[in-house]
């Protein structure tokens, strides 16, 4: 397991008594503005690292999970650790994204865009998988989370979330 995963999983640590702070009991969404539109939707939240979800799972659903030697052991097994994540937090909104990971830059390149699915794209495109909690359309905003269960999430994944924007849905 690579030092960033194990560092992600000794934050881990989730009891029953912390579930019962994200049944939202009449709690308003946090509040921030949306971003600056894009050429594609945007999604705020977390980088799941590859694997997250499996070892999520592993260790909070167990019993839900195929054998090991199944050869869909890991698909099977991020959907259930989704599942049981988005289960626990009572977060509506909570999906998965692929998104673009343009390190080192503050924005999108606007050749990614055409280029995200084609054979010549550029080399320095990256796309990662976004736990997301919300995105900019007015209809998803609306559904975002509260400020508990966004503190709750960052606490687990220990780092705060950001905007990205999806290399899947254009506008």
């Amino acid at each position: 397991m690579s030092p960033r995963l194990s560092e992600l999983f000794e934050n881990l640590q989730i009891l029953d008594s912390d579930r019962s702070a994200f049944i939202r009991r009449g709690q308003d969404p946090f509040k921030f503005a949306r971003p600056a539109p894009q050429p594609r939707v945007q999604f705020y939240g977390y980088a799941l690292p590859p694997k997250w979800l499996v070892k999520f799972a592993e260790q909070n659903c167990p019993e839900l999970l195929p054998n090991r030697n199944d050869r869909k052991y890991d698909l099977i097994s991020a959907a259930r650790g989704f599942e049981v994540l988005q289960g626990w937090l009572c977060i509506s909104s909570l999906d998965r994204q692929c998104c673009f990971n343009p390190k080192w830059r503050n924005s999108v390149p606007p050749e990614w865009f055409e280029s995200v699915y084609q054979e010549d794209a550029p080399e320095d495109l990256e796309t990662v998988a976004v736990l997301t909690v919300c995105s900019d359309r007015e209809y998803e905003f609306k559904r975002r989370p509260t400020q508990v269960q966004l503190d709750f999430l960052t606490r687990l994944f220990g780092k705060a979330p950001k905007w990205w924007v999806s290399c899947d849905w254009e506008e």
